[in-house]
């Protein structure tokens, strides 16, 4: 993923990501403040963010903890941006700052709450440094070169050459794949087609849907850190969960929390 994260930002606050109802923005925004997730907050117009957790959810109003390194450049009106993950989902809201308290930022009750969708897995694309090539071999056909294009705990999707042989169909099983990740050994396993579509930028590609079969434990495990790490680093480059130091203070209780958490 390449996308800036001012990209990222609007393309959160679409219609289509908006939570269906205020019971469910209601009941999203107090899991966010019980299990004291990291949310990084945004002032409009500010290029820098702040790392913040939310300490109280009232009926009028969100108290998030002072955030770390704050400077004091706001007031009550401006608008700001609070994006979190939770449960692995990229949630966030947009709302106004009400008021500067000592050990707090007190905003406004959002209007709507949105949550990028759910995948069962996450899909990550590999970094522009890493392995990319997939080896395909098929049954009664030519082995064929794809690129990998992303891949999740449970499969692979790839850009293949249109096979001279016969064409893919959805459902053919694959007895070998092999590739390679990130610092990882070579790799090999079975795969499913689930789907196959013309690639139309490449005339002569087709991109490949691949369910990975009879996975070992240890290959499992592997791509399982690999997609995990992968998911950081596009976290970071996204500006989400992004700290900086905090100046020396007498420690709150909302402090003590956060230590908590880090630890």
């Amino acid at each position: 993923m390449s996308e800036s994260f001012a990209e990222a930002r609007h393309r959160l606050f679409e219609d289509r990501y908006a939570l269906s109802s205020r019971v469910k923005a209601q009941h999203v925004l107090e899991e966010l403040r019980s299990s004291h997730a990291f949310c990084t907050l945004w002032f409009d117009g500010r290029d820098r963010s702040f790392s913040t957790i939310l300490l109280e959810r009232r009926d009028d109003a969100l108290l998030v903890d002072l955030p770390i390194g704050f400077d004091g450049r706001a007031a009550p009106g401006d608008e700001v941006t609070l994006l979190a993950r939770l449960d692995g989902v990229v949630t966030g809201c947009r709302t106004s700052l009400r008021e500067i308290q000592d050990d707090g930022l007190l905003l406004a009750v959002p209007e709507k709450v949105y949550q990028l969708q759910r995948r069962q897995l996450y899909r990550v694309p590999p970094a522009v440094q890493d392995p990319r090539e997939v080896q395909i071999v098929r049954d009664g056909a030519q082995p064929l070169a794809a690129t990998l294009q992303d891949i999740s705990a449970g499969g692979l999707r790839v850009l293949a050459a249109r096979p001279e042989d016969y064409p893919f169909q959805a459902g053919e099983r694959l007895p070998r794949l092999t590739f390679r990740l990130r610092d990882s050994d070579e790799l090999v396993a079975a795969a499913v087609v689930r789907f196959a579509e013309q690639q139309g930028g490449h005339p002569g590609g087709v991109v490949l849907g691949l369910e990975l079969q009879e996975l070992g434990t240890a290959i499992r495990e592997t791509i399982a850190r690999y997609v995990q790490t992968r998911d950081r680093e596009i976290l970071k480059s996204l500006g989400l969960g992004m700290q900086s130091l905090a100046p020396v203070r007498p420690e709150s209780w909302s402090r003590r929390v956060r230590r908590w958490w880090r630890a």
